[in-house]
Order: structure tokens, then sequence, then C-alpha cells
């Protein structure tokens, strides 16, 4: 051990003399060397001789760090600079320099990062968001917020503190996503500009890192039924009902509780979600009306199709259940086998390509063939803007183009026809 150091106590440089108080012991003015540093014991703690300040002071377990003291604001301050090996008594000298140099432009290292310690990580406010802010948010989308904050964003950001958060990281987030698929990307995207926006509104930051940040472009994916398709289907939704889960290709029965909900799912073009949690008292069948309290834009009052009241008629009759659900799973709770039992019978039927949305889709596209508006569409499938429902407006311009081909041909007849195919003539009436 250096001679300098005291006998008993931990502290070199402990002067001996009657005038020093052992409460506020001094600390030697030895240069801090990696030699002087390798010396040093569990308790020992040696000031520099160069940078007044600062220390290197072994703990009980043996590391040593360094760290500066100092006067700011009428009150003493230290704030640690590091450990030994990861940086160098000379780093160290570095570090406490440009420290006190802020300290004489009157800054307080010790107080900001204390206030940086204190400050709300991403983690700790998305509870807050989700407890305050989740209750607002359709049930759908407090799902998707929760997936991509579980997968995609808590693994990458989740320890840092709002105020570290950066445009760049938001983008790195973004990239580092897509790997995972376009669709999750841009949904990760969606939830942070989200969530830094209530973070902005409620005041825990002063800007979004995620506002301008681009999504990448998703091709809108559109698959609709055909009409030998739809027969298809129904007539093996037929089937299965009217054979009590029976498969027309054989194999295990199908539970009737998805098979209904598949059915529902063709005659509504609602959500799968909503058709799951259908329930009896928000359905008017004498109006034929499904009044929604909650769907994924909020409250929604929409129009039943003839088909689907008589469906819903000839399931009401046979309920069975005391359930509040229109087509309850097992235990009266909502469906957990509906995606399960569409890919088994697709497949059987040979509509591999199709998924459980395309369905809403096909609504959609059997209306505009009937000649409905897209505002009527709009209203069947439950959009709040008419931009929802614009999506469809190009199979709308093909049925507009079709029907004015019907129209040029019966023109054409008309021109075409035979002179002595009687013609009706507009005569003027005079006036007496």
């Amino acid at each position: 051990m250096c001679p300098q150091c005291a006998r008993g106590g931990r502290t070199r440089g402990l002067g001996t003399g009657p005038g020093i108080r052992s409460a506020l012991p001094r600390l030697s003015a030895s240069r801090l060397t990696l030699p002087l540093i390798r010396t040093l014991t569990p308790g020992d703690e040696v000031a520099d001789a160069e940078i007044r300040g600062l220390t290197a002071r072994a703990s009980s377990s043996g590391s040593i760090s360094y760290s500066l003291r100092y006067r700011a604001a009428g009150s003493q301050r230290r704030v640690t600079l590091g450990s030994h090996p990861a940086i160098t008594p000379d780093a160290a000298r570095t570090l406490a320099r440009d420290l006190l140099a802020r300290v004489a432009r009157g800054e307080d290292p010790s107080a900001e990062r204390a206030a940086a310690r204190a400050e709300a990580t991403m983690e700790a406010l998305f509870i807050l968001y989700m407890e305050g802010h989740g209750p607002r948010l359709a049930p759908k989308t407090r799902e998707n917020y929760s997936r991509s904050w579980r997968l995609h964003i808590a693994p990458f950001l989740g320890s840092r503190r709002i105020s570290s958060i950066t445009r760049a990281d938001v983008v790195s987030l973004h990239a580092s996503t897509r790997p995972r698929g376009v669709a999750a990307a841009n949904k990760a995207l969606r939830f942070l500009s989200a969530f830094f926006s209530w973070a902005v509104e409620s005041g825990h930051m002063e800007a979004n890192p995620a506002a301008g940040v681009r999504g990448y472009r998703e091709e809108k994916l559109e698959r609709f039924l055909s009409p030998d398709e739809r027969r298809r289907l129904w007539g093996a939704l037929d089937y299965i009902e009217g054979h009590d889960g029976q498969s027309p290709g054989g194999g295990p029965r199908y539970g009737l509780p998805p098979i209904r909900a598949i059915r529902l799912l063709s005659l509504t073009g609602a959500r799968k979600s909503e058709v799951m949690a259908m329930k009896w008292a928000d359905i008017d069948l004498d109006g034929a009306r499904w009044r929604l309290p909650t769907s994924k834009t909020g409250r929604s009052d929409r129009p039943l199709l003839p088909p689907a009241v008589a469906y819903l008629r000839q399931l009401l009759a046979a309920r069975g259940s005391i359930s509040p659900l229109v087509v309850p799973g097992e235990g009266g709770g909502e469906i957990t086998t509906l995606d399960q039992t569409w890919g088994r019978l697709r497949a059987t039927i040979g509509l591999d390509d199709v998924r459980l949305h395309d369905l809403r889709h096909s609504l959609a596209s059997d209306a505009l063939a009937a000649g409905q508006s897209l505002a009527v569409i709009g209203r069947i499938l439950g959009h709040t803007s008419m931009q929802s429902t614009m999506r469809y407006a190009h199979l709308a311009d093909d049925v507009a183009a079709a029907g004015a081909v019907t129209v040029g041909e019966r023109l054409t007849a008309i021109h075409e026809a035979p002179q002595d195919t009687a013609v009706a003539v507009v005569l003027p009436i005079k006036r007496r």
C-alpha cells in the first residue's frame, strides 16, 4: 500500500496532526496514474493533483471508479465519471475538465443526470398510455398497438428515456421491422406516431419524432369471389349445417359456431371481430338493422340484407344457449377456432387463396354489380368516411364501363334497325 495511506483508515493522505478533523478527511495531492490505481484496495480513495475534485475510489467489492466533486448553487455535488479500466486516469481528467467548464457556465451536470434518471422510460409511458388513453381506442386498435409494442418496439426502444428518442430512432426501427412484413412495419410506425402525439399532448414530450416519417407502400390485396366460387362456398356451408357438422370432403366434423360465423361474414360484409362479438341485443330483425355499440370506427348502425335477416331468424329459432352472442363458442364465449375452421374449409372447396376478410370485399363487389352506389356500400360495411369506401371505386368504374357498353349496344341496335321498323314520330303541338 502507498506509504501515504493511513493505517486503519482507507483514505490516502489523511493528515494526523491535531488540527485535522477525522470526520472531514483530506485527500493527498497525488497525480492519478495507472500504477497508483493498481495499488488501491477496497475502501481506498485518492485525489488527483491536477484536477481539483477528481478522485479515484475502490469500493468494497474492489471495483475502482472515478468521480468529480464540485460546488453548484451553493451545494456540494458529486458526479461519477466512469470505472477502471473502461476509462484511464487521463480520460478521467479530460471528462472532469469538460464538466468543470460546464459548471463555470452555470450548468449542474449532477442535477441533469438526476433529472434524466427520474424521467420516464418508453416502457413506463406506454403503461400510462394504455391505462389512460387505451380505453378510448377500439378493441382491435388496442390489440394491434399492444402487439406492435410487444413484438417490435419494446425490444428496441422500451428501456430508452423519452427525451432521447429521435427521428433517426423511429426510422431505424421502421426499417428493422420490414423483414417481418411491410404491414407489420407500417403498423408499428402508426402506433409510434399516435403514441408520441399523445405524449406531446399530455406534456411528456415537446415534439413527435415520428411525425413525417413515411410508411412503406402497401399493395392492397383484393380478392373477390366469382359467382361460381360463391356457389361452392354456400353449397359447402349448406351441407355442413344440414348434416350436423359433417364435412363435404370427409374427415372430422366441423364445429357449427364457426361455420355459422363464416356464413354471417359472407352475408353482412362485417369484420371478423364484429361477427364474433355480435349480440342479439344489438340486432333489430324487424327493422333490418344492426347497431354495433363499438367497432373499429366506433359506434355503427348498419342495414342488414334480407338474406342476413332470414338467416338470423333461423338462428334465433334454433337458439339453444342463454349466451348473449349470436354465434357463441364453447362455454358461451367468443369463438376461438374461426381461423382454423376457415383454413380447413377453403382447402376442401378449392379457395386456398381466399382470406376471411375477402368475404367483406366480395360483398362490396356484389353490391356494386347490383347497381348500388359507393355511399350505400359504405353504410353496409360500416365505413365512417367515404375515403375507406373509395378503395372500391375502380370496381364502380368497371360497372359503369360495362353499363356504357350495354347502352352503346342498345343505341347501335336502334340505329341499324331496318327502315320499315315502326318508329315513333314526335309531332309539334300547335298552339291556338
